[in-house]
């Protein structure tokens, strides 16, 4: 019987019950909480047995980590399962002030010691007389009896469920809903190659009916594929899509159209446009060749005229003396000078 509640403290109130009474009689139950929609389990490894219950919550449920909800300790080892909000387990989480690495939890296989089979723990085996062997799956074995065992999971030679298998541990329920999801989108959408012609004439069938009309469109389609084409002509550049061979459109596939032109150019003047620009680009090619020899020769005669050596010029100082020598009134220097 599962109980579903909104409040955390009725959840605990519950799981606390270990008996009800039912008609005057009294049945012993054993009850436990089970994690929300919506949610995802991880794990965290080398968390040190001294830390107890309480004190794991206070350091793993604070604000640094916002998705955590509950924190449970694996009996008495050193690995914790972390139960978080939503369907993504966060690469790490805060532990304190640390840092600590978080997987995915894997809940191992649940097998039965008592009579051998699968899906259920010994302390509540429901047909504890009817024993079959867990190594080889043979029904009441004897004493006597020599086992070869095979792993029902991996098939090797081993006991099924074994601690060396590593199959024994089974598939969270996220990968299996991921696989789910992605197995209906590959059948809603299978690829090309495995499209057959019915399922091809039926798709086709269905988005013509899905893609026609009640009202007449054929005036407003023709002047947009008018306006398209003269659009696209007055541009230099022409597009032509050309299907390839091993990688086509799914719907052009479908359609089983060939060769579509877009541009409004045909191909036969396209490639004839195209061989005119290989012509002008040679011809600007010889031209920038030319040009660079004729930039390099103007460097080497540049280089050349200012490495020659050039005559040092003198300029001759005129004697200030000589020049007083030769002004109107030298005269007068050469007369003896008289005291009056």
């Amino acid at each position: 019987m599962q109980i579903s509640m909104p409040s955390q403290a009725n959840a605990k109130a519950y799981a606390s019950l270990q008996a009800i009474t039912v008609n005057n009689a009294k049945y012993e139950v054993s009850s436990y909480i089970v994690a929300p929609d919506n949610t995802c389990k991880g794990i965290i490894r080398n968390v040190d047995m001294e830390i107890d219950d309480e004190e794991l919550r206070r350091l793993l449920i604070q604000p640094r980590n916002p998705t955590v909800l509950e924190v449970r300790r694996i009996k008495n080892s050193t690995t914790v399962v972390i139960l978080i909000e939503g369907l993504r387990v966060p690469n790490y989480v805060m532990c304190g002030p640390s840092i600590v690495k978080c997987t995915l939890y894997r809940r191992q296989t649940d097998i039965c010691y008592t009579c051998g089979r699968l899906g259920h723990r010994a302390d509540v085996c429901p047909t504890p007389g009817n024993v079959i062997c867990r190594g080889c799956g043979m029904t009441s074995p004897g004493d006597q009896y020599v086992c070869s065992p095979k792993c029902a999971f991996c098939g090797g030679p081993h006991p099924t469920a074994d601690s060396t298998c590593t199959q024994r541990f089974e598939i969270p329920y996220i990968v299996r809903q991921r696989r789910r999801e992605r197995r209906d989108f590959d059948k809603d959408f299978p690829p090309i190659h495995e499209l057959s012609e019915p399922a091809k004439k039926s798709r086709s069938q269905s988005r013509s009916s899905r893609g026609r009309s009640p009202y007449k469109s054929g005036p407003r389609s023709t002047s947009r594929s008018q306006s398209r084409s003269c659009s696209r002509s007055r541009g230099p550049a022409v597009s032509v899509k050309v299907p390839a061979a091993t990688a086509t459109e799914w719907a052009d596939h479908v359609r089983g159209s060939q060769k579509q032109v877009t541009g409004g150019i045909l191909p036969e003047q396209n490639n004839d446009r195209i061989i005119q620009l290989e012509k002008e680009n040679a011809a600007l090619k010889e031209v920038i060749a030319q040009l660079r020899v004729e930039i390099l020769t103007r460097k080497k005669a540049n280089t050349a005229k200012s490495e020659a050596p050039q005559p040092p010029q003198v300029t001759r100082l005129e004697n200030p003396l000589k020049r007083l020598w030769n002004c109107p009134w030298k005269h007068l220097w050469k007369r003896p000078w008289k005291r009056p």
